[in-house]
């Protein structure tokens, strides 16, 4: 793959690339912008964004893409998605120019892509956001920057698209739906989902408060969060004495994606249960989806929902959000300056995960720098001409060198006190 331009200004995402294809940190290692990690620890804010928005990966410090979803993509300044060669029908939609290729890959181009740092000339109250369904929040995060606390901008009232779809089971294969419960007889078990689904649209499978046991488990002893010390220690050993993980998977004729469910048998279980399947855009309105089940069991879904996500006026959004043309200057890895010239106060947004460390200062005066939209950081800008600067600093670090420095000087006191004695 051929280098990509003005990766320090957007990011790469990847499509359909999972196991040892995706070096999930080669973007660290090459110096691009990218969206897949795997790290011991992780962001805390980047884990909370996951379960806000059901993305599929059960791990927080685990990252592999933003599934196809192109308003999450929009919100991280996604320009490039990756994808193998001849798997097309996996593209966001915006995603329509080639960029760079090789005889394995394709990397397809957003020519409208927001970068960095764009602007929000209105907010939305965090309990709002939360009371939305997971189609409704990332439609609003287009529309008004998710702030904690209050800021001085306008109240911004989001205008949705997004439509949940009635749908209707018109097939099972090896289970049985009941109420709140689909009991799988079988491996790869499965149902097919009829409905008419909306056209120029990502359309989703939604899956709230999902549970696995076994058939024989009594509904208690696979996925129970009271297992117990010795389940503990079990979990803490590696060992396990039962399911681990189950698959659901959603496809149509033309495209497939799949959830890893853990159970508390699993060492990696972080108690996520509420997931999103993508079955990605189409231009013609879907009309069915074929749910698979990978192992028999109890399979509890306190919800089950089908939703279309309409993408038609995405481009205006992003239009608006990135209206302030903003210079955006990265110094070294823990510094990032811009220069905004705004007609009115708005809330700068960097898409740069927010963490304790970063401090903001606008024309080298220290400001409050605000949580965005759960993972990212911003701040309150007036009108006018002004220098914005972002800076980190590892939390603690003065603190944790003056304590070393005493440590050292304190032994080499000691050092100097016993040869004197000797």
């Amino acid at each position: 793959m051929g280098l990509l331009e003005d990766t320090d200004q957007y990011r790469y995402d990847t499509s359909g690339i999972y196991g040892r294809d995706l070096m999930r940190n080669g973007a660290m290692l090459k110096g691009f912008m990218g969206t897949s990690f795997y790290f011991s620890t992780t962001n805390q804010n980047i884990g909370q964004y996951q379960e806000e928005m059901y993305l599929a990966d059960p791990m927080a410090q685990s990252f592999d893409n933003l599934e196809d979803r192109s308003y999450l993509a929009a919100l991280a300044s996604v320009k490039y998605e990756i994808i193998h060669k001849g798997d097309e029908a996996r593209l966001m939609r915006g995603f329509s120019e080639k960029a760079a290729e090789n005889e394995r890959f394709s990397a397809y181009e957003d020519i409208d892509a927001l970068p960095m740092v764009y602007t929000y000339d209105g907010w939305i109250g965090r309990n709002d956001y939360e009371a939305m369904p997971v189609w409704e929040r990332q439609e609003a995060l287009l529309q008004g920057a998710v702030v904690d606390g209050t800021v001085s901008l306008p109240n911004t009232v989001p205008a949705f698209d997004s439509k949940e779809i009635q749908f209707q089971i018109i097939e099972e294969n090896g289970l049985e739906c009941r109420e709140g419960e689909i009991i799988v007889k079988e491996d790869n078990a499965s149902m097919i989902l009829e409905f008419d689904g909306l056209a120029d649209s990502e359309t989703y499978v939604v899956a709230e408060g999902i549970r696995y046991y076994t058939l024989d488990s009594g509904k208690s002893a696979v996925y129970s969060q009271e297992i117990g010390r010795m389940g503990k220690l079990k979990k803490f050993l590696h060992y396990t004495s039962g399911v681990i993980s189950v698959t659901l998977s959603a496809a149509t004729d033309t495209n497939g994606t799949s959830v890893e469910i853990m159970t508390s048998e699993n060492a990696y279980y972080g108690g996520r249960e509420d997931f999103l399947c993508n079955l990605g855009y189409q231009k013609e309105g879907v009309k069915q989806i074929r749910l698979n089940f990978s192992l028999p069991g109890i399979y509890q879904i306190e919800k089950l929902s089908v939703a279309c996500q309409p993408v038609r006026k995405l481009p205006d959004l992003k239009k608006k959000l990135g209206q302030d043309k903003l210079a955006l200057e990265k110094s070294g890895i823990n510094e990032y300056r811009c220069q905004a010239d705004l007609d009115e106060k708005k809330i700068v947004c960097f898409s740069v995960p927010y963490g304790s460390g970063w401090k903001a200062s606008i024309d080298g005066k220290d400001v409050p720098l605000l949580r965005v939209n759960t993972m990212y950081m911003g701040v309150e800008v007036s009108e006018g001409y002004h220098e914005i600067i972002v800076r980190y600093r590892t939390p603690g670090l003065l603190a944790g060198l003056g304590v070393s420095a005493v440590s050292l000087a304190a032994l080499f006191i000691f050092m100097r006190k016993k040869r004197w004695e000797v």
